[in-house]
């Protein structure tokens, strides 16, 4: 499915403490190797319906927030870097949640 849009979740994980952790560099190596944009993508209330690790959602509102396509800015490791820096910034912005990031060198 050529064009097809892919979802990636980041961070890899749903965590229960509030706060956006790091970001694995997978899916923004991807895109800059192929120069696709990467669309940061924000949920907000997640954590109110996914409690308890429970495998069944609560009721609850969750907002939705798609930003602007992120262009790579070239195919090296420092274009890749520098892509998941924009789009964790953009979703840290936009989440409303505290920054637990602990390397943003890797």
């Amino acid at each position: 499915m050529s064009g097809a849009p892919l979802t990636v979740f980041p961070e890899g994980t749903l965590y229960r403490m509030a706060g956006i952790h790091d970001f694995h560099l997978g899916a923004f190596q991807i895109a800059a190797q192929l120069q696709i944009p990467i669309v940061p993508i924000t949920l907000r209330g997640t954590r109110s319906i996914l409690r308890d690790r429970s495998l069944f959602p609560r009721r609850g509102a969750i907002t939705v927030s798609i930003d602007s396509p992120l262009p790579p800015e070239g195919k090296t490791w420092q274009a890749t870097v520098a892509l998941r820096d924009q789009a964790r910034a953009r979703i840290l912005q936009r989440s409303g949640e505290p920054d637990l990031a602990k390397d943003t060198t890797r």
